[in-house]
Formats: structure tokens, sequence, C-alpha cells
């Protein structure tokens, strides 16, 4: 056994220190995952990825970004963020795996950090499953509502319908992620904004969500980009 830290310098994973949860009346959310410093704590061998494969878990990814209407290399793309394909990962705190889901994340969709890969990922999809239910009822764009969906995967839903409703009350496009409710996020560790009496949740540092959603959608192109086929 050996033990890897890895200090992440990209965005941060469903911090649970920024995370404020929901009042009893407001959004039903499952325990949410979190991840800041990762540990690998137990190395598993590896088998060897296949030449002009992204990674071991293409015919996994394939297979479940069907089920949320994905392109499976934006399923990668948001892996390869959360964990860097290791599946035995675990952040100091506890988020666990391919999709960095904290123990009571994974039991909540039918999982546990004893789950393989295709377990793993199918209840991370499970959880995007979940979040895009909140968000389709708001915007029916599916390309639109990636973002939405990434960014909730990240901080939870609630600061991101906060963001939401600020992006509507001053008069912007409340479906549409960037420049408009993205910025909204970022302004939500602003006292004039999390005091606003349509902010539910309360104070959040957006930067780290707003990061995580550009570095996933960059990924995703350079996927593309590389001619990895559908």
């Amino acid at each position: 056994m050996r033990s890897i830290i890895q200090t992440k310098t990209f965005a941060l994973v469903l911090c649970p220190c920024h995370y404020q949860p929901p009042p009893a009346a407001a959004v039903d959310e499952p325990p949410i995952a979190e991840e800041e410093e990762i540990s690998e704590v137990e190395t598993l061998p590896r088998p060897v990825k296949k030449p002009g494969a992204i990674s071991l878990y293409d015919d996994i990814f394939r297979k479940y970004s069907a089920e949320i209407g994905w392109d499976w290399r934006l399923l990668a793309a948001l892996v390869w963020q959360e964990s860097r394909f290791i599946p035995d990962i675990r952040s100091r705190k506890g988020a666990y795996g391919l999709m960095q889901l904290m123990p009571a994340t994974l039991s909540y969709f039918g999982a546990d950090t004893t789950a393989t890969p295709d377990q793993q990922i199918a209840a991370g999809v499970a959880y995007i499953k979940y979040l895009d239910k909140i968000f389709v009822q708001y915007i029916a764009d599916r390309d639109e509502r990636i973002k939405f969906v990434l960014a909730s995967y990240n901080s939870g839903p609630g600061h991101i319908l906060d963001a939401r409703r600020l992006a509507e009350k001053y008069g912007k496009d409340a479906g549409v992620w960037d420049n408009s409710v993205d910025s909204f996020l970022l302004n939500k560790s602003d006292p004039a904004f999390y005091n606003d009496p349509d902010v539910r949740y309360g104070k959040f540092y957006g930067k780290e969500t707003f990061t995580f959603v550009t570095q996933i959608m960059e990924q995703w192109k350079y996927y593309k980009r590389s001619g990895n086929s559908d």
C-alpha cells in the first residue's frame, strides 16, 4: 500500500465548507460529494489503456452516457476533472472513486466504497440524472442545461438556483449560463447579493464552480478535437 497526496490546482469538487444545506421546504438533495486534496490510499493494478482511447473506462462512459443523453466524452471529461481516472482515489474528507462521491452519496445511489468502476460511474450518472430533473423544468435546451448540471454537481443545486433567481431579478436570462447565471454565482460572495431576500442558500464562493464548469467544457472540446469518435 502506498499513499500519494495530490494537491489539486484545478477546480475543487462539491466543497461542503461552502455548501449550505437547503431549508426543509426547499430542494430535497441527496448527500453530496466533496473533494479538496485527494489521496490515493490504495493503488490497484491497472490494465493498459488501448491506443487512441481516452481512458480505461471509455466503454462504460459510452454505456451510461446514453442514460442522460450526454456525449460520452463529456462524461469522460467530468471524471478526468474529478479523479484523473483513478478508481480507488480518496479525498482527505472521504470522497471516493472516479466520480468523487462521498460514501453517503454512493449509498444513496446504490453503491459504496467497494464499488467497481462500472458501479461508481453508474452512481455518478444517477446523481447527474437527479440534477437534470431539477433543471429540465427551467431550461429546455439540453446543451445549455448541461452547464447548470455540471455546476450543481460541484456546488449542489441550491446555489445554482439562487444564481438563477438573481439573474432573473436583475433582468438577465436565467436559462443561460455564460455571462448570465455564472456571473451571479460569482457574486454570491458579495453581501449585497447573498443578503438579497431572493437568495435562500446564503453566501457562496462561486469561483471554484465557475472554473469547474469551464474546465470540463474545455476538456470535452479537447477530446472531440483529438479524434475520439462517438
